[in-house]
């Protein structure tokens, strides 16, 4: 019976692989590792490369090559191997033999020609043999579908599947060490579809799935052998369903064999497959996810298999863990270019190749599931304090009294929370105004202040006895509703008794107003010539502003007194026009100083990437330090606890944007600790509590609704 995929309510648990080693190779040239597998100590990829140094030890040539590295278990390069031949200048079916002995395949673009290469332990060449063409293999011309190493207990070997155009029949024969070719008995088979060797027999066997008119054909054939292969016609197990292409397989050491790849459903739409079948060919369970348009990349774990689940829009890809039975443990969110999975232990090991900017880099990441045994959703909402399904966050702000919040429904109206520091709800203003953004805060004698922005832009105040009232901003100072084309307003920050707002649009203005809603100041950024269009920020400081924004070449910084008075303007350099700094947050320290964190932006289209980053700034404005933050790829906010600086992350840029993250120093402050959260980074927020903990405030999305949620850090 068909099993259909539950949307994942877990927390997304990613952890950094590799974590005491680098977690990115190559990167001199353009490189890229397309097959990696998982061996007793490590693992063992293969690809290309164009590199003259970096990771590439004893390469020194320029030109394209093969190009195959060993890892250990902490992600050190144990050796790599490049090599190039008349045209062969592509690696691939990396192999790890029982006697610690390693295997590939050097071949053209076309893969129709190669050698075979195999390694010593310690990655020398051990031996190197042409591989016959097609040809010589069958008798007749033909196409190379697959080449494939294995072992048995005749030897090391490897199969060659081969199609023959306009003959509708394949064959599969078997290259011997010394690289002589055995003919493989011609068979009927498409060729398009997908192979594994199953070695869990005296005599290796090829597994082969095609698809012909919407079914399955599984194809088991022993290779270069004058036996009959042994063939079977499947449907699929759910009613009007039809098989469109086979994109993986895996073979299980009990024989049975692991399939993915994309169906079309009974309505007429396409969808993900994954069916596990028995040696025998019996279904053993076939699972659906329509919200994936397929499924590539299988692999092994300790209790199931896992499988790269390719999502129909953007940003929507994960890797899914099933039981034994097809069962769905988890689903974790990953990048939507990932080369290939590997085996693992207690998850998987996901390969990608991400543009630096010298080129390419080949970067593996573990992939883990959730481990609890807890209900679905459970785990999500350890340690919450506030929970609004169907709802976002727009602003939150916490203090001795407890938290404020401000949270955007479904319809678009605005509510306003007030939690003691129990959690408890204190105040509950529903439907307060319509809002697309705003800041909330508390005045000097404890009433709450809602800056709510949107189709109309006003300041509201509510008391302790949760009396409401609305104060509308000087229209003169172009805050209240404008003539169309005046642009958007953004509500910026609060302070203990004001509140700064921006109107952006053909004129930018900054606009501060007290609780009672009395203009303050106005200054307009028109003067400050280096500003560019894009978000701005600001911090409230306990004797002025600090606003921040993007500039030309860099982001640009203005210090504001309480009045509004210019203190000082400066700029954060960027290296190149292309590049892009973006602070996201900022706080004061003790000395007065600044710091300020975000991300710093590379490239364009494919070749973009982010890194986090973060600066302290002197009290006149002068730069003390930056630096970029290793493995983060943004800083959302950030709070500082007993001298030490805690920040709302996501991680990583070059591993991909996976999780959101919260980063804690470790007893001295000399190692890091990450905690990962299920709420999205951008509108997050940082909040401190009277007793010096942590609260994570933000918007998480489950089944398919957003949910507000406030959760204490453990």
């Amino acid at each position: 019976m068909a099993m259909r995929l539950a949307a994942a309510l877990l927390i997304l648990a990613v952890l950094p692989a590799w974590a005491q080693g680098s977690a990115a190779y190559g990167g001199s040239g353009q490189e890229a590792l397309h097959e990696a597998i998982r061996t007793a100590d490590g693992l063992f990829a293969v690809g290309e490369t164009a590199s003259t140094d970096g990771d590439l030890a004893g390469r020194t040539r320029s030109g394209e090559a093969g190009w195959a590295l060993r890892l250990d278990e902490a992600g050190h390069v144990l050796w790599s191997f490049s090599s190039a031949h008349n045209g062969l200048m592509r690696m691939i079916s990396p192999y790890a033999f029982e006697d610690g002995t390693f295997s590939c395949v050097l071949t053209d673009e076309n893969g129709q020609r190669g050698e075979w290469i195999r390694l010593e332990a310690d990655g020398r060449q051990k031996a190197r043999v042409e591989i016959p063409s097609a040809a010589a293999l069958c008798g007749q011309e033909g196409h190379v579908e697959a080449v494939l190493a294995y072992e048995d207990a005749q030897g090391q070997a490897l199969a060659v599947l081969i199609a023959h155009p306009g003959e509708e029949t394949m064959c599969c024969a078997r290259v011997l060490e010394e690289g002589e070719g055995i003919r493989g008995m011609p068979f009927a088979g498409d060729a398009q579809g997908a192979a594994a060797m199953d070695v869990s027999g005296e005599q290796g066997e090829l597994v082969h799935f095609g698809v012909r008119q919407g079914k399955l054909v599984m194809t088991r054939v022993l290779p270069g052998s004058e036996e009959p292969a042994r063939q079977a016609v499947l449907a699929l197990p759910e009613e009007g369903a039809f098989c469109q292409r086979v994109t993986d397989v895996l073979a299980d050491e009990d024989g049975s064999v692991v399939l993915c790849g994309q169906a079309l459903a009974g309505e007429g739409e396409s969808e993900g497959f994954i069916m596990r079948l028995s040696a025998e060919g019996e279904a053993i369970f076939f699972v659906t996810g329509r919200e994936y348009s397929h499924f590539v990349h299988l692999a092994a774990t300790e209790t199931g298999y896992a499988a790269y689940a390719y999502g129909r829009e953007a940003g929507d890809s994960q890797v899914l863990f099933l039981d034994e039975d097809g069962a769905c443990q988890d689903a974790v969110a990953v990048r939507d270019d990932l080369a290939d999975l590997a085996d693992g232990s207690d998850g998987v090991v996901a390969l990608y190749n991400l543009r630096s900017a010298g080129g390419k880099q080949a970067v593996f990441e573990t992939v883990i599931p959730d481990e609890t045994e807890q209900e679905p959703g459970q785990e999500r909402y350890a340690g919450c304090v506030y929970a609004a399904q169907g709802c976002t966050l727009l602003s939150a702000w916490g203090d001795e009294a407890g938290f404020v919040l401000a949270c955007r429904r479904e319809d678009g109206q605005a509510d306003v929370t007030c939690l003691d520091t129990h959690g408890n709800t204190v105040l509950h203003c529903a439907g307060v105004a319509g809002a697309s953004g705003g800041c909330v805060g508390r005045s000097a004698r404890g009433d709450v202040l809602a800056l709510l922005t949107g189709d109309e832009n006003a300041l509201f105040t509510v008391d302790g006895d949760g009396r409401m009232a609305r104060h509308p901003l000087p229209a003169a100072y172009q805050i209240a509703p404008g003539e169309a084309g005046e642009g958007r307003v953004d509500a910026l920050t609060c302070a203990e008794n004001s509140l700064l707002c921006a109107r952006l649009g053909e004129e930018r203005v900054l606009v501060c107003a007290d609780a009672q809603g009395t203009f303050v100041f106005t200054r307009s950024l028109e003067q400050d010539a280096d500003f560019t269009d894009g978000e701005l920020g600001a911090l409230a400081l306990e004797n002025g502003w600090l606003v921040y924004g993007p500039g030309k070449r860099g982001a640009q910084l203005l210090r504001l007194s309480a009045s509004g008075e210019l203190l000082w303007q400066t700029r954060t350099p960027i290296h190149t026009a292309a590049d892009a700094l973006e602070w996201l947050c900022a706080v004061e320290l003790d000395d007065g100083e600044m710091l300020l964190a975000g991300r710093y932006l590379t490239g364009q289209g494919d070749a973009a990437g982010q890194e986090g980053v973060a600066a302290r700034i002197g009290r006149g404005g002068e730069l003390k330090e930056i630096r970029n933050l290793s493995g983060v790829g943004a800083v959302y906010d950030m709070v500082v606890q007993e001298g030490h600086v805690c920040m709302l992350v996501s991680l990583s840029s070059r591993l991909s944007l996976l999780a959101d993250a919260l980063l804690l120093p470790q007893g001295d402050g000399q190692g890091i600790t990450a905690l990962p959260y299920p709420v999205k980074g951008d509108g997050a927020r940082l909040l401190a509590d009277e007793e010096g903990g942590l609260l994570v405030a933000g918007t998480a999305q489950e089944e398919e609704k957003p949910t507000a949620l406030l959760q204490r850090v453990p």
